[in-house]
């Protein structure tokens, strides 16, 4: 049997007023769409083969947000190269570099060059970060969604009725310097990909309409009538060490924002549909987890509930560490 680990991503489990929740995010999504089978053995049964060596990309993409992050607060570089360095995930690129895996663009160097790149960018004269009612920095506010109205299923292990619910952080809200009544949503992606895939990437992120129900709830601003500016400030790991930063704004008028919304809440129903009939599918195409075998490849076709249970070793606790990756939001809305 191979030894796994109880482990949480960007989620976990979460008791409210005696309910439970499985807290999932945009990122988890995204590992439902690539494969449900994954999603259930990650984010219901809780479980992380330990020798999976995936998550680069996102441990890269967060030591920029932090970087990026800490320099809007007082425009101090110093400051910001300091918390790249103290986000850098020297750990993980060292396992990686050991089992062969190198990624070429993602270095350290081309990291503060994209960071410098950041930085300069004119997008930054315009815009400055808005300011709470309680006076705090509009920076990275986590929020919550509990999604008690689409109802829940029975959990595998301890037949507990489960809701969902979805959890995240706004990068920045910032306010123009001198139109003082416009307010955007800003969001840093780190990516790869070329301006081509960026804007397909980009354009319809299913995470406009989870960001109008928080600005709506954190200034007040209604994008029903309104609408929403939202930026994405693309931070590109270019070829040959030449990073490239565009900031890709669009104006979202209410329907698409409700066309968001609809989506998230499509993908959610699907979920409860599998959890009610005990059926999580499997994708083939989720069998390269970014671009590495995934760490269940050897018995995601298994069904049958005695090999799962000696498999995981519920029956072990001593064999797993647990944990949990839940914020404490600002805001939490019922749905």
């Amino acid at each position: 049997m191979n030894q796994v680990a109880i482990a949480d991503d960007v989620g976990g489990t979460l008791e409210v007023d005696g309910r439970e929740f499985i807290v999932t995010s945009h990122s988890i999504d995204g590992t439902f769409e690539s494969c449900p089978r994954r999603f259930e053995f990650r984010h219901i049964y809780q479980q992380l083969p330990v020798n999976e060596i995936v998550g680069l990309a996102a441990e890269v993409g967060t030591a920029l947000h932090e970087a990026t992050q800490e320099w809007t607060k007082e425009r101090d570089d110093d400051a910001s190269d300091i918390a790249l360095l103290k986000w850098w995930p020297w750990i993980l690129e060292e396992k990686r570099r050991d089992a062969g895996l190198v990624d070429y663009k993602r270095t350290l160097e081309n990291a503060l060059m994209l960071l410098d790149r950041i930085r300069s960018d004119p997008f930054w004269d315009d815009w400055e970060v808005a300011r709470l009612p309680n006076g705090e920095h509009a920076i990275e506010l986590p929020w919550r969604i509990n999604h008690t109205s689409l109802g829940s299923f029975p959990h595998p292990i301890t037949g507990k009725a489960v809701f969902l619910a979805t959890q995240g952080k706004i990068d920045w809200i910032l306010r123009h310097r001198r139109e003082r009544w416009r307010y955007m949503v800003c969001d840093l992606k780190t990516t790869i990909l070329g301006e081509p895939a960026q804007q397909a990437s980009f354009r319809f992120s299913g995470q406009a309409g989870q960001y109008g129900l928080v600005l709506s709830a954190a200034i007040g601003h209604d994008w029903q009538t309104k609408g929403m500016e939202v930026t994405y400030l693309v931070a590109e790991f270019g070829e040959y060490g030449e990073p490239e930063v565009r900031p890709m704004t669009h104006k979202l008028e209410p329907l698409e924002i409700w066309d968001a919304i609809e989506s998230k809440n499509e993908r959610l129903d699907r979920m409860i549909r599998m959890g009610n009939n005990g059926f999580w599918p499997r994708r083939s195409h989720g069998c390269a987890f970014y671009g590495t075998p995934c760490g269940f490849l050897d018995i995601c076709h298994r069904r049958d509930p005695e090999f799962l249970d000696k498999w995981f070793r519920f029956d072990r606790p001593d064999e797993f560490k647990k944990e949990s990756r839940i914020y404490e939001p600002y805001w939490i809305l019922e749905a």
